[in-house]
């Protein structure tokens, strides 16, 4: 740890001893500049955050706007009871008048299944999405409506730099996004957050695809390539192919989804990264090396939670720091 990184870091937690955490906010923040691989930054930075959060009168209620299109949500589950829940969730944030939502229970894979389910559809905007996620943003429909006019596909966590099949392996401060995770053998939540610059990050280069949105006609002339083997790399394959042909990616830093699941790194994913690789290998750009680093953040309410994500709007987050070799 260098001496300016300590300076920064001790003046920070003295400004939170003092009940000044947005002043702690801002140290902490020049600490991670300065030494961007240190977890114990990154952790008080998060717990700053937190505590200027609970210090904050309640937000202003959504307002409602006047205009909304029909909705499209196409979902792969081979469990009920998942998608019965899921269903639910969106059924209580989208107005049943604006909304269908069409399970695939028998997917040969998740190109495939998301292609034949979409192809049903009639929605003006397409959505495609795990069963095992909750929507904690109430006033979605109309934050996708409103940026699908400058967006072509949407989701809530990816890169600006694609290095390899794993789209989160660049690090900081290319990755983008957020997601709280919630699994059923830990308590609690665990809120990994990528970075945020802003309510919608641009220059995109891949998705991930637990949650993506996108005009239906767009989806037409851009389906997803069902030669994948199981369900991995479909999501990257669509999003990369597209920032290559120069549509326009984004990242929601303002909705928020609780993923039940870290996803799975097994044997068929490795096949599919290959197929990914002799596809898209040569295409891949050389960047400066972004930092690795660990920015979980573990909370035990959901109270804890939209705080958390309040203050990281507020603030945000990881975008300041330099690559390595920078």
């Amino acid at each position: 740890m260098n001496s300016s990184a300590r300076e920064f870091y001790y003046a920070g937690v003295e400004a939170c001893r003092q009940g000044q955490f947005e002043k702690g906010i801002s140290h902490f923040k020049k600490a991670i500049c300065s030494a961007p691989e240190v977890v114990e930054f990154h952790q008080w930075l998060f717990s700053a955050m937190l505590a200027w959060a609970r210090l904050q009168p309640p937000e202003s209620q959504v307002l409602e706007r006047t205009s909304l299109p029909f909705f499209s949500i196409v979902v792969c589950s081979v469990n009920p009871q998942k998608f019965l829940r899921l269903k639910q969730n969106i059924e209580f944030l989208i107005p049943e008048n604006h909304l269908e939502i069409i399970r695939i229970s028998d997917a040969r894979n998740m190109g495939e299944g998301y292609n034949r389910g979409a192809r049903q559809a009639v929605g003006d905007i397409l959505i495609f999405c795990h069963d095992d996620i909750e929507l904690l943003t109430p006033d979605i429909g109309y934050r996708l409506a409103d940026r699908l006019g400058e967006y072509d596909i949407l989701g809530v966590a990816g890169t600006t730099w694609l290095r390899d099949a794993k789209w989160d392996s660049a690090g900081l401060p290319y990755k983008r996004g957020q997601v709280v995770h919630a699994l059923a053998n830990r308590t609690g939540f665990t809120y990994s957050v990528f970075a945020l610059d802003g309510a919608v990050s641009g220059g995109i280069q891949a998705l991930d695809g637990l949650f993506l949105a996108m005009r239906r006609d767009f989806w037409v002339e851009n389906p997803f390539d069902e030669g994948y083997d199981g369900f991995h790399l479909y999501d990257v394959d669509l999003s990369f192919r597209c920032y290559l042909a120069g549509h326009r990616l984004g990242v929601c830093n303002d909705i928020l989804i609780e993923h039940r699941s870290l996803g799975h790194f097994d044997e068929s994913w490795k096949r599919a990264a290959d197929r990914f690789a002799a596809r898209f290998g040569n295409r891949l750009e050389n960047h400066s090396t972004g930092i690795i680093v660990c920015s979980n953040f573990r909370l035990n309410e959901t109270e804890q939670v939209f705080q958390l994500f309040r203050a990281l709007r507020r603030f945000g987050y990881g975008t300041d720091i330099r690559p390595v070799d920078s």
